[in-house]
């Protein structure tokens, strides 16, 4: 139980506990079969059973009282405090200065006042310098908390200054190493060290760009007050204006601010109330501006113009633009903007990802399946040299060749990867949502000969980065995210191999992958008599595991020698 961790046990004297540690100690060195026997005899002449039902009451009464942020759990332990400070004087305190935090972030809720934000995130502080060792296994509930809602006061309080951190970060150039403020950091750093923080948390940009969320998630508006902030919060978070301007005037009054635009004020970050501040040709491309864009572009008009200058989410103008051309936006208009703008970056740039999904430039020009516009970013990148091992892209922190096979059998096989992987769900920031949501788009409404025209496309793409890499073998992937994977590796070959896919397999091998590799097991294989089997991870055992017969077929024909070795080994380390 959470609380029991945080506490002292009363029921123990100081000898007890000596006694105790003695016993174990001896029964360490001894195979005494009664010592399940021995230890309970020794707890029922030392300990207070009724003291422990105490503890384990307390306990529950703690759990329940973190089960959920509601206002009734606050009055509940408002009404027991007296009592609790007497029985629990070792954490009492840690507790109190908890929920008198809580008690001040409702008030802000039925108030609107930051005052009382500010005396929350205080009294945050408190418990945390004082009770953080009596915190037990509600450590990383308060960690979480305590973060929520010091990053949204922030947010709130300093929106500039939060956003200002943002961007500081993302360029290299500045000292700035973390976007959060100094309170933040005291917590974040705590559950960082201790690995208290899960998912999203972990990652201090996104702290900030789902601040808002997180909060809501977090506390329940209950007063008409709270559901009003609420409201003007998540519109905020979604990009939503609240005004009653109607939206013709919007894009009328957004299109004047920039056409205003001077070459002085080109590189600056325009002001703004969203989460991500953008400068003048970014906020152009993301509109949908590409007239304006083509002036900026202009070296007579905008001499100033510098396109390394990244937004407060380390998003530079060729992600942007790239992201629009992907998104099949007026693509004829699109490209030549993208081959300018890919000429005057520097070439960093391309190797940069984004904060919050962790996209590349090069990431998302392959999901493109433009072959030609793959050949310039390749050639922009890595001149006449070819991929190196250690080049990553996306949040799966995968190789460019690897991510290209993704895209192939996520466009062309959405569902059977979906249940191949037992993907349920897939989040909104992931790699594949777009390339899932793209694939029942082709699927359901495009005529077959343009999804064929897109799998010729997807190896065309396949093809290229096996001739740009320089190490087809070099990249492993040892993600956890799929449950199939167990401990596995899995190279370019192997993922391949997987899909069946003999025509790729056979240009890997060209290109100096190796069908002896073994990579681990492959995932257990449960026999007649129940027992289960791990085989060696290499492509034979691969290609019978995945069903993959074609590819089976000519490993056996075309593969001989290698596939007779195999034939007559025997496996001395299979489980």
């Amino acid at each position: 139980m959470n609380f029991k961790n945080a506490i002292k046990w009363p029921s123990f004297k100081k000898s007890d506990l000596q006694k105790l540690e003695l016993f174990c100690k001896i029964h360490q060195k001894t195979d005494t079969e009664n010592i399940i026997q021995d230890a309970a005899s020794f707890i029922d002449e030392n300990v207070n059973i009724q003291n422990l039902k105490d503890i384990a009451e307390k306990a529950l009464y703690f759990d329940n009282l973190l089960n959920e942020n509601c206002r009734e759990n606050l009055i509940s332990f408002q009404n027991t405090m007296n009592e609790l400070r007497n029985e629990l004087p070792h954490s009492f305190s840690f507790w109190e200065n908890w929920f008198c935090a809580k008690d001040y972030v409702y008030k802000y809720l039925d108030s609107g006042n930051l005052e009382h934000l500010e005396n929350a995130v205080k009294w945050y502080g408190l418990a945390f310098e004082n009770g953080k060792y009596f915190m037990g296994k509600s450590s990383g509930q308060f960690i979480h908390e305590a973060i929520i809602v010091s990053v949204y006061l922030d947010m709130k309080k300093n929106p500039t200054k939060a956003r200002t951190r943002l961007q500081k970060t993302s360029d290299n150039n500045t000292d700035t190493k973390t976007p959060l403020d100094k309170t933040t950091k005291n917590f974040y750093d705590f559950g960082l060290a201790f690995d208290l923080l899960l998912n999203d948390m972990n990652d201090a940009y996104n702290l900030y760009y789902h601040c808002f969320q997180n909060f809501w998630n977090c506390f329940s508006p209950e007063s008409e007050c709270a559901k009003i902030i609420k409201n003007k919060d998540l519109f905020k978070a979604s990009n939503i204006e609240t005004t009653d301007t109607p939206e013709n005037e919007k894009v009328l009054k957004s299109r004047e601010t920039l056409l205003k635009i001077t070459d002085a004020k080109i590189n600056n970050i325009l002001p703004t109330t969203h989460n991500v501040a953008y400068t003048p040709i970014s906020n152009a491309i993301i509109q949908g501006y590409f007239d304006i864009v083509e002036l900026y572009l202009d070296k007579s008009k905008y001499p100033s113009l510098n396109l390394n200058i990244p937004n407060t989410n380390n998003c530079y103008p060729i992600h942007e633009i790239v992201s629009q051309y992907l998104r099949g936006n007026n693509q004829e208009k699109i490209k030549p903007l993208i081959l300018q703008i890919l000429e005057i970056t520097d070439k960093k740039v391309l190797f940069t990802r984004t904060n919050r999904q962790k996209i590349s430039p090069l990431q998302t020009v392959i999901q493109s399946l433009d072959l030609d516009l793959n050949k310039r970013f390749l050639d922009k990148m890595f001149s006449t040299e070819k991929i190196p091992d250690d080049f990553i892209i996306s949040a799966d922190e995968v190789s460019p060749i690897y991510f290209a096979l993704m895209i192939k059998y996520l466009f062309n096989n959405p569902f059977e990867y979906a249940e191949k992987r037992n993907i349920k769900e897939i989040s909104h920031d992931s790699d594949i949502s777009f390339i899932m949501e793209t694939s029942k788009n082709l699927e359901n409404e495009i005529p077959k000969e343009i999804r064929d025209k897109r799998k010729e496309e997807t190896n065309e793409i396949v093809d290229l980065y096996i001739e740009r890499t320089s190490n087809v073998d070099g990249f492993i992937s040892y993600s956890m995210r799929d449950p199939i994977a167990n401990n596995q590796g899995c190279t370019a070959l192997l993922y391949a191999c997987e899909w069946d896919d003999v025509e790729i397999c056979k240009s890997l091998v060209f290109a100096g992958a190796d069908l002896r590799k073994e990579i681990g097991k492959t995932s257990e294989l449960t026999l007649p008599n129940g027992n289960m089997l791990f085989l060696p991870n290499n492509f034979i055992h691969r290609t019978i595991y995945f069903k993959a017969w074609n590819c089976l077929e000519w490993y056996l024909k075309d593969n001989k020698n290698i596939a007779a070795e195999y034939m007559h080994k025997k496996e001395e380390n299979m489980t």
